[in-house]
């Protein structure tokens, strides 16, 4: 039982380039590779590398690692992982969709067991972010003045701050997580739409927030980098490396240099190149129902004449 480990453990290392340091996003970003690449067990030995530097680590990655187990038969791993879910307040109903689990009820058990016990997050916190988002957007929905609703937006932040300082910041292991609806994922949190409004609004400070939650891991590198751009406007990581208009998909044209720049910025905070980024877009629009969780969103842009988007962007196939 311990040899098949070691080898699977071993070859997640062949992903790593020549000098390159192992770390959690680093073993994350090779297990997502091997998921793009139909090697599920080469993932799941990257997930497994990925939990000894970070455990729990995030939401997304502990389901990934879920979805592969399922995918290779390792019941404990599927469990192990399922348990970190569930105690982060996922529904017991996501893990009914896998017969398997129940073969083997004195597991089934424990993790039912678990799931109707009190979790140790802090739902009136979440309850009180939902509130906020739902006013804001409220205000969006019909169409209030731009001054009022940056008023809005505003006393939100005072209240994000002052929350922040009484609970620490919202991140999964304080709020915990909710599924979709379909139960079939994990629903956004509420504090993720506000976050990208005071950004959008240059609300001093909101850079320095979120740097910290990144510096302690309360967010992932794509939640920040997708907020970051809004404030700094400096394109340092190319948070969405593709671009759609209309059918067609596009590329900013850039240098060697600068890709060379955004790579190596990208790097700093775990973020994966952006040839390895396109890689899993081109996945997911290629496989709309792979099922995992993949930060793999597409902007899309309107009314811009060809011959802008020609200049300054490269067609690609997706």
């Amino acid at each position: 039982m311990i040899l098949p480990v070691v080898i699977m453990a071993c070859s997640c290392q062949r992903y790593l380039e020549a000098g390159e340091k192992g770390g959690y996003f680093t073993y994350v970003n090779r297990a997502e590779m091997a998921i793009i690449k139909n090697d599920p067990g080469r993932a799941l030995a990257c997930y497994r590398k990925a939990f000894r530097y970070m455990n729990p680590g995030f939401a997304s990655e502990h389901f990934n690692a879920f979805k592969v187990a399922i995918q290779v038969k390792n019941i404990d791993f599927a469990f192990s992982n399922a348990m970190q879910l569930v105690k982060m307040g996922y529904c017991i109903e996501f893990f009914e969709q896998y017969p398997v689990l129940k073969e083997h009820p004195a597991k089934w058990g424990e993790l039912a067991s678990l799931a109707q016990s009190e979790l140790p997050v802090n739902l009136e916190y979440r309850n009180t972010l939902w509130d906020m988002l739902n006013e804001e957007q409220a205000a969006r929905l019909e169409g209030r003045p731009r001054p009022e609703i940056r008023a809005i937006d505003s006393l939100n932040l005072l209240k994000f701050r002052r929350l922040i300082g009484q609970f620490g910041f919202p991140s999964e292991d304080v709020i915990g997580i909710e599924c979709t609806d379909n139960v079939r994922g994990i629903r956004r949190p509420a504090y993720a739409l506000m976050l990208l409004h005071f950004a959008q609004a240059e609300f001093e400070g909101v850079d320095s927030l979120l740097l910290e939650a990144l510096e302690r891991k309360k967010i992932s590198p794509y939640s920040y980098a997708s907020v970051e751009i809004h404030f700094s406007q400096k394109q340092r990581y190319m948070p969405a490396p593709v671009i759609r208009v209309g059918d067609d998909f596009y590329i900013e044209r850039v240098s060697e240099a600068r890709l060379k720049a955004i790579n190596e910025n990208r790097r700093t905070i775990g973020m994966p190149s952006v040839e390895e980024h396109i890689e899993k877009i081109k996945y997911a629009y290629r496989n709309p129902n792979h099922g995992y969780r993949l930060f793999t969103s597409v902007d899309a842009i309107f009314d811009v004449p060809q011959e802008v988007i020609d200049a300054h962007f490269v067609k690609i196939d997706i």
